[in-house]
């Protein structure tokens, strides 16, 4: 009996052991196990990768509206960051209990995160973490883009300038390309405009120079001093869409860049945006810029675009031309452009072709060392199109992706590709009618009569001893 007595106390104390020797393992590593199929509660890659490089420490504080649906939501995203790298921590505040604190952070509203680099900080609003979803009624959770932003905008502290060019009937920066200017704001890039007519020259502070739909060419000393602002490192995203007419500068500046611009509207009948053959879904080709577009299968659509050749200039040996945008072999480009219903004849240009193209230049530092590849610095990206940047069609799937993805490779920095909300995924069961009735007989009948038939041999078992 003794004996008996002794043993349950082991075990009743070897259990209690174990259960605390559980929680303090689980209080001082976080093991954590996303089984969603997109992984939506795990930070993405991305995010992850930009938190590994961290090199100085980053607090974040959340201002919460405890009990509400987004501030929960909000805070275990918040914690992902925290569980993530040891050079992260997280604050969650009370406005109400600390109203000192949320007036030093000039903090307006509930749910609002404040990220702080050395001296530095930046407020992440309502506004940027939660958006409007596909539906009336749905929003979308943006917290992990707004956040990561504004860590990167902070840890480089090289806010680059984006120019876009106008004079020449260029799309308007307040009304034709104001999302996209708010997506590389978002980015922290600052976005400004130039007229070359009045300027004389590139900023010198200019990282990007963006010519978005010019309708008019450019005059010969402003192509010259576009010219001069490339040769001396600058990076130019050019998005030109089919004229009746040519623009010799520009042409001429382009062709200097190693690409050459069709005189034609694509027409794709086999890629077609909505039976739309001048609104073409382009074939993506692997890049940095279309990686991540790639794996997400994630396609863009440019309405109404021409068509690009990569046009290496005799002698120069510097410069890579490499496609990016494809249509399919069945396109053609259409040189009429005046017709009133395209029509494929022998003047066209027979398909594939490219819409875009990247240009990169050898570096002046080549890399050392056995094996090594050639570095490549990138110079300019070329889109037959801008109807993907304005605002009607910028919406569309992965346009802005794309966009943004290609201001951030010409400046190098492949670490700030955008990060895409992730969207809450209804897994559906399609069954037909013999699996539906194996599913309602195994549930309603053969699980309970199993669960009866153990029973009674336990009973049977017991009566026998």
């Amino acid at each position: 009996m003794w004996q008996k007595t002794s043993q349950r106390w082991i075990l009743a104390a070897a259990i209690v052991g174990l259960v605390v020797l559980g929680n303090v393992l689980g209080a001082r590593h976080h093991w954590r196990l996303d089984l969603t199929a997109n992984k939506q509660y795990s930070l993405s890659v991305q995010s992850k990768e930009v938190l590994a490089r961290l090199e100085q420490p980053v607090r974040l504080f959340a201002f919460l509206e405890k009990g509400s649906e987004e501030a929960e939501k909000l805070e275990d995203l918040l914690h992902e960051y925290d569980y993530a790298s040891p050079k992260v921590s997280l604050q969650v505040v009370d406005p109400v209990a600390e109203p000192a604190l949320t007036q030093h952070y000039g903090v307006q509203y509930y749910n609002t995160v404040v990220v702080e680099v050395g001296n530095q900080s930046r407020k992440v609003e309502p506004f940027n973490i939660f958006g409007m979803g596909a539906g009336m009624y749905e929003t979308e959770f943006k917290g992990e883009q707004a956040v990561t932003r504004a860590i990167v905008d902070l840890v480089h502290q090289t806010a680059a300038v984006v120019y876009f060019l106008e004079g020449h009937g260029e799309g308007s920066l307040d009304q034709d390309f104001s999302d996209f200017r708010d997506f590389l704001e978002g980015d922290g890039y600052k976005v400004k405009t130039l007229n070359l007519a009045t300027a004389g020259t590139v900023p010198q502070d200019a990282s990007v120079v963006v010519l978005g739909g010019p309708r008019q060419d450019l005059t010969a000393p402003e192509a010259e001093a576009l010219k001069k602002y490339i040769s001396g490192g600058g990076r130019l995203l050019a998005l030109i869409d089919p004229l009746p007419r040519a623009l010799p500068q520009l042409e001429g500046l382009l062709g200097g860049l190693g690409v050459g611009l069709h005189a034609d509207v694509v027409v794709d009948p086999q890629r077609a945006f909505f039976l739309d053959a001048l609104s073409p879904v382009p074939v993506l080709e692997y890049h940095p810029i279309t990686e991540k577009m790639l794996e997400q299968k994630v396609n863009l659509v440019l309405p109404r675009a021409r068509s690009l050749a990569a046009a290496v200039p005799e002698g120069e040996k510097e410069l890579r031309v490499k496609p990016l945008l494809r249509s399919s072999d069945s396109a053609w480009g259409e040189t009429d452009l005046t017709a009133e219903k395209a029509g494929r004849d022998e003047r066209d240009l027979a398909g594939p072709l490219n819409y875009a193209l990247a240009v990169t230049r050898a570096a002046d530092e080549p890399a050392s060392g056995e094996g090594a590849e050639t570095q490549e610095r990138p110079v300019a990206l070329v889109v037959g199109n801008s109807g993907l940047a304005r605002n009607q069609a910028l919406g569309f799937q992965g346009n802005a992706d794309f966009l943004v993805n290609s201001v951030n490779w010409l400046l190098g920095e492949e670490q700030m590709l955008t990060i895409r909300p992730k969207a809450e995924e209804i897994r559906m069961v399609q069954m037909d009618a013999a699996q539906a009735a194996a599913v309602f007989y195994g549930t309603t009948f053969a699980m309970p009569a199993a669960l009866l038939a153990v029973g009674l041999a336990v009973w049977l078992r017991r009566r026998g001893r």
